[in-house]
């Protein structure tokens, strides 16, 4: 059986953010008069907790996006580790396919492809299954 251990909490360090500061103007629409200090009192506290709520909420949604960027990182690791050599053979496969039969087309033509043709035939072929491309048999052999 292996060795229970206690793994130490790490503390992430803080977000590296800018401090923004903004301007509070009272008015009293034409009213021709001062504002009491319950009144200045009132508007202050209600800045206050929106500022607080503000911060929270930017806080939280740029955490968010952290740990999206992060997991997405992780995805793009499993997939370069797992599928990339796969689907790079796959595609260049089916370039070599692509390039064989736009060669046969020519030829019943009674043409023959240039050394430039061929590689634009092979650009554009990996153009077209690089737009195609995504992580998906199931949903890839439907549209075969």
């Amino acid at each position: 059986m292996p060795e229970e251990r206690e793994w130490a909490t790490y503390e992430y360090a803080p977000f590296q953010t800018q401090k923004v500061r903004y301007a509070l103007c009272l008015n009293t629409m034409g009213q021709d008069r001062e504002f009491t200090e319950e009144e200045k009192l009132y508007a202050l506290t209600c800045v206050k907790q929106y500022r607080a709520r503000w911060e929270k909420t930017e806080t939280e949604q740029l955490k968010r996006d952290v740990e999206y960027k992060i997991s997405t990182i992780r995805s793009d690791r499993d997939y370069k580790e797992h599928f990339e050599a796969k689907d790079v053979v796959e595609m260049e496969k089916k370039m070599k396919d692509a390039l064989a039969y736009a060669i046969e087309e020519k030829a019943a033509e009674g043409e023959e492809m240039t050394f430039a043709d061929k590689e634009y035939s092979k650009r554009q072929e990996k153009w077209r299954l690089t737009t195609l491309s995504f992580y998906g048999p199931a949903e890839l052999a439907e549209w075969k």
